[in-house]
């Protein structure tokens, strides 16, 4: 499911996706954050190169809605198992 970043146009030009007719850069997850940034998987491949975009480092301000809700959904999933997977291990008895 390939989703959006917006495009500010006062930003100065980088090399990666151009943005669509909306303004929007086609993006397909979010794969990180930081405190003010998300690191974001791009859709699509490089025209020269023929190979997919480098994810990059983008301002939370810049991701639309539907993307940081997958995202939160990712986390909260990771989170649980993670969760019981630590459950797990202090409540199993030593058989030896």
């Amino acid at each position: 499911m390939a989703t959006s970043v917006h495009s500010d146009d006062d930003e100065e030009k980088v090399e990666g996706p151009e943005p669509g007719e909306d303004g929007y850069w086609p993006a397909l997850e979010i794969l990180n954050e930081r405190k003010r940034d998300y690191l974001v998987l791009w859709d699509g491949t490089d025209p020269e190169t023929g190979k997919a975009w480098e994810p990059s480092w983008t301002s939370k301000t810049e991701v639309t809605e539907d993307l940081i809700e997958v995202w939160v959904a990712k986390k909260a999933a990771k989170k649980k198992k993670n969760r019981r997977g630590v459950l797990d291990s202090v409540w199993v008895k030593d058989k030896c």
